[in-house]
């Protein structure tokens, strides 16, 4: 069992409204197949009646008008995902921020920082950049084409960003505005010291039957959008439908807040902001290196040399995966909210035992985010589980290089920095299935899956 996306989780939902990084998160808490009733004490929302309440629909309208008459705009986009829950008994507290900056001249002018993977379009040529990678692909925009067909595998990066999904075009819901495919109200408020309108709505997914409950803060003077609210509790429940006892959920919070912030409109825009300037690092590449573009599968890591990294390890100190070179690395991703990796930690943690005379490192390396290192430190030394070392990767840095879409994942490397073998999910034999393949590695040996 691992904790993963399946074809009918509502990850596939919510990727068309939530950055990759947050795609990350709730893939690995969407996991149980549907068919039977919540857990005790959560209420699953019904589908909602069709809705488009016309006082909204109004608001959503002028919104549309005002972007589409914009020359250009800017702003800083502080989005934050809060999730607060019971799951099994274990609290879990998590708070992620991202604060991409986003740029656009008319009428086919784009540009993204500050995010894992940034995008930037003069209309002719198009640039995705991963700085952590320090690789870039260009390629070009045929004359005509929608910026959705030249971004190819790339496209639902125009969907990071409510305005730039709304601009590119690519804003496919009956209300013509992305978040919403119903409209249910509004009502007058302030935000900030500003007057605004709120719409209530909501977005559907027919496929999984989840229901995303929106609201969205237009300025009332400049109809632009100044907040948007995305609430997934419904998306959460439906996923974790059927669970065990240990995997129950009570979920209090899994709330998206993105605020517009630094809006600027008409102000001139250097051309050069819509070029790429890569640094004298940085490579151009046909292929990221992992895939990037097809993160759900780590096995095409096999054969490929292991992207290097140097984490922070629990306790102090750091670790570099270049300085292990001549012994075999087995790296174990795994979190404390994730019930596969938990029941497998003991077990890996013997491999530690085991191998500690022989050319081996074993590493788990921890995907709980920002500020969790004092309750990760209490996990290992209460389910002992600390004859193993851990790297700390709250930023999930590490976890995007080897792919780390599913956990619990391991990933074994041969003493020439090689991935030679990458297994996702629980593994019930741990003692013989990966000490077989350790020892063959020891010896050079090829190993099978």
């Amino acid at each position: 069992m691992q904790h993963s996306e399946n074809p009918m989780s509502p990850t596939r939902f919510l990727r068309r409204s939530i950055p990759a990084f947050l795609c990350v998160l709730i893939a690995v808490h969407s996991t149980w197949a549907q068919g039977r009733s919540a857990p005790t004490g959560v209420v699953t929302t019904p589908s909602p009646v069709a809705t488009m309440n016309p006082a909204a629909k109004e608001v959503v309208d002028r919104a549309i008008a005002a972007y589409g008459a914009l020359s250009t705009y800017s702003d800083t986009m502080v989005h934050r995902f809060d999730f607060r829950a019971n799951i099994g008994g274990r609290a879990e507290d998590h708070s992620v921020t991202q604060t991409p900056r986003f740029r656009y001249a008319k009428p086919d002018r784009f540009c993204v920082t500050g995010v894992p993977l940034e995008m930037t379009t003069d209309g002719q040529r198009l640039w995705f950049h991963a700085p952590d990678l320090n690789e870039y692909i260009e390629r070009p925009v045929q004359p005509g084409q929608r910026l959705t067909d030249s971004a190819g595998e790339f496209a639902d990066m125009l969907g990071s960003h409510p305005v730039m999904e709304l601009l590119a075009g690519r804003a496919d819901t009956a209300t013509g505005f992305p978040g919403f495919d119903q409209l249910v109200g509004v009502n007058d408020s302030v935000l900030n010291g500003r007057a605004v309108r709120i719409v209530q709505g909501r977005r559907l997914d027919n496929e999984t039957g989840s229901t995303i409950h929106s609201r969205a803060w237009f300025d009332a003077q400049t109809q632009l959008l100044a907040r948007m609210e995305l609430d997934l509790r419904d998306a959460y429940l439906r996923a974790y439908e059927g669970a065990p006892p240990n995997q129950a959920l009570t979920l209090d919070t899994a709330l998206i807040t993105i605020d517009f912030t630094d809006v600027r409109v008409n102000d001139a825009i250097p051309t050069e902001s819509f070029v790429l300037k890569p640094s004298s690092v940085d490579r151009k590449v046909d292929h990221f290196s992992p895939p990037i573009e097809d993160i759900q599968n780590p096995n095409q890591l096999v054969g490929r040399p292991a992207p290097d990294f140097t984490g922070q390890l629990l306790g102090g100190g750091e670790i570099k995966l270049a300085d292990l070179r001549g012994k075999v690395v087995v790296l174990d991703f795994w979190a404390t909210w994730c019930a596969p990796c938990i029941r497998m930690l003991p077990a890996v943690n013997r491999l530690t035992e085991r191998y500690k005379d022989k050319p081996v490192v074993i590493l788990g390396v921890n995907l709980n985010v920002a500020d969790q290192s004092g309750n990760v430190a209490r996990f290992v030394t209460e389910r002992k589980v600390d004859a193993m070392r851990h790297v700390l990767d709250p930023g999930g840095v590490i976890g995007r290089n080897y792919a780390a879409h599913a956990i619990p994942l391991t990933v074994m490397i041969d003493r020439d920095g090689i991935i030679r073998y990458v297994h996702t999910g629980f593994e019930g034999n741990v003692d013989q299935h990966y000490g077989d393949k350790i020892d063959r590695l020891i010896k050079g040996e090829p190993i099978t899956p």
